[in-house]
């Protein structure tokens, strides 16, 4: 009989490996995550303002971090002008540089 009781015991246990919320599994992709998330907050952008020298900021109005430009002629009479810019505006100044246009006709590119 006292057997019985013990076995009956052994499977009412609430912290069994069968019951038990955290396997290996879900503790290694707990870790995995956590550490994913980690790298993914320390990495800096590079257009960050925090990595432009004061020197460079003192006295501007604009910062230009990227200008691209590309011309590509397709054929004898068609040609395609593409210009990509990144640009940081620092006081009220620099606003207009925010307005970009470029007129072009088949004479004058």
């Amino acid at each position: 009989m006292m057997n019985e009781e013990l076995e009956i015991k052994k499977l009412r246990n609430p912290l069994t490996i069968h019951h038990w919320p955290f396997t290996m599994k879900n503790c290694l992709t707990l870790i995995t995550a956590i550490c994913a998330a980690c790298t993914l907050q320390a990495q800096i952008s590079p257009y960050a303002l925090l990595s432009v020298p004061e020197t460079v900021k003192k006295d501007a109005d604009i910062i230009k971090r990227l200008e691209e430009i590309t011309f590509e002629v397709t054929d004898i009479d068609r040609s395609s002008l593409s210009v990509h810019q990144i640009i940081t505006v620092m006081n009220e100044k620099g606003k207009s540089a925010l307005r970009f246009a470029e007129y072009t006709d088949k004479f004058h590119i």
